[in-house]
Formats: structure tokens, C-alpha cells, sequence
């Protein structure tokens, strides 16, 4: 969540940064708050298409495989609120905008020599999958969730750079110039992505009656390096499920 140009992201937790889908929606989502420490916290919330089912999963820092191993909470003020063994674990649905609001904790540093986006290499994360109604266009909730006014402002302009490059200025930088020279990669050639193993159905999305498990695999067998070729898909695989009656 760090950027190197641009409004830069407040991670004191007391913002929200809203995800919207314009046109077809996905049925799974992941998001993972790169470049958070110890004592940083981000609140991000997630567009549900009306109608559809929805579950959360994360698997670090704390691994919270169904919707039931977090806590429902009735606000966002209960969802700031900072609650030792809780944190992590909290989420908030707004019925009447239809977002779920999450709230992501640093949970390691990074050393002065560490070249991870995260300490040791592991990110919070979060997913929402989704089933249902995904039909194109219900997965943008801007218009119930921000007024006309904040919905016609402007983003800021970025820097721009002004400064020029001779182009006869030979195969050599000037003197005290950048890096260096620079040599031809030969080792940046395309490769192609392929996709991992299949991970294990997930739990039922229910604890009684029909519901529905689903599974994943990830574009890293490798990841398309260099301009290489997606994955094919399918990426995401659903079944039914069905437990005992609800009493």
C-alpha cells in the first residue's frame, strides 16, 4: 500500500479506502496491506453486489478460515475501536451501502536491510469471495456511499518531470550522471504464468443446512515475468454443500 508518487495512503486507521467494480464483478478478491509495520493500521472497505453471498477469509496474521472466525460488529466505531485479541479479527457489513469494512494491523517490521515489501515477507491479508448476483455493473457503490459532491471531485495532479535528455548525448551518462552506464538485460526474457496447485475445499460457507465451499489456485507456477502470458483459468471453483437442518 505504499507508492512512490501520488496521494499516499494514511495509515493511522482512521480512513477508509473503498474497492469498486466497474462491469463484470469477480468472485474472489484478495487484498494484502504491502508495506505495513508494527503499530500501522488501514480500514478498507469492499463493494458487495446486492443480492449476492459473501464470505471473508484470511490466513495471516491470523488465520480465520470462515466468516465465522471473525467477529460481526454493528459500526465502524466499533470496528476502530482498539481491542487487544480482537484486532484482526473484527469486521463491519453496512447493509444500507452494502460494503464490508475490514481493518488491516501491522503485524512485523522490516529490517534496515530487508528487501521484502513486508517484514519477513509476509503481508496482512484479507479475501472476499462472492457468489451470486455478479452481474455487470451492481458491484460499484459510490452513488449510495458518497455524495454528488465528492463524487465530482478532481484527483490531484501528479509531479511531472521537467527534466530533458540530450538525445546525441552519446553511449555514455555525463560525468557523475545516475548509475552509470547502462548494458543490455539478457536475462529479461518473457515467461510465461502458470497456475498452482488447487488448494483443499474450503469449509462449508454455512454451519447448517445448503450452503457452498469453494477453492482456489494462484497464477505462481511461475508468475508471467517480462511481458510473459497470463494463466488460464478457471482460477476459482464452487460446489454446493448441505448440513445438518437448522434447528
Amino acid at each position: 500500500m505504499e507508492k512512490a508518487g501520488g496521494p499516499q495512503i494514511v495509515i493511522d486507521g482512521t480512513r477508509s479506502y473503498t474497492f469498486h467494480t466497474v462491469g463484470e464483478v469477480p468472485n474472489w478478491m484478495k487484498m494484502t496491506a504491502e508495506g505495513l509495520e508494527v503499530g500501522d493500521k488501514v480500514r478498507i472497505g469492499m463493494c458487495v453486489p446486492k443480492g449476492a453471498t459473501w464470505a471473508l477469509r484470511s490466513m495471516y496474521p491470523l488465520k480465520l478460515k470462515t466468516v465465522a472466525d471473525f467477529i460481526k460488529v454493528d459500526s465502524l466505531a466499533q470496528l476502530d475501536k482498539d481491542e487487544p485479541g480482537k484486532n484482526g479479527k473484527k469486521y463491519y457489513f453496512d447493509n444500507a451501502t452494502s460494503m464490508v469494512y475490514y481493518k488491516f494491523y501491522g503485524a512485523t517490521n522490516r529490517s534496515e536491510n530487508d528487501n521484502q515489501v513486508c517484514g519477513g515477507g509476509k503481508c496482512p491479508m484479507i479475501e472476499l469471495t462472492l457468489a451470486g448476483n455478479l452481474s455487470a455493473n451492481n458491484g460499484d457503490c459510490r452513488s449510495t456511499l458518497y455524495s454528488a459532491e465528492q463524487m465530482a471531485l478532481v484527483p490531484p495532479e501528479l509531479p511531472v518531470s521537467t527534466e530533458t535528455f540530450m538525445a546525441n548525448a552519446g553511449p555514455e551518462p555525463p560525468a557523475d550522471f545516475g548509475h552509470g552506464s547502462s548494458r543490455p538485460f539478457t536475462s529479461r526474457s518473457p515467461v510465461n504464468g502458470r497456475n498452482g496447485q488447487w488448494s483443499e475445499w474450503s469449509s462449508c460457507s454455512v454451519t447448517c443446512g445448503n450452503g457452498y465451499q469453494y477453492k482456489r489456485r494462484e497464477c505462481n507456477n511461475p508468475m508471467p515475468q517480462h511481458g510473459g502470458g497470463p494463466c488460464g483459468t478457471p482460477h476459482y471453483k464452487e460446489r454446493n454443500c448441505k448440513l445438518d437442518a437448522c434447528t
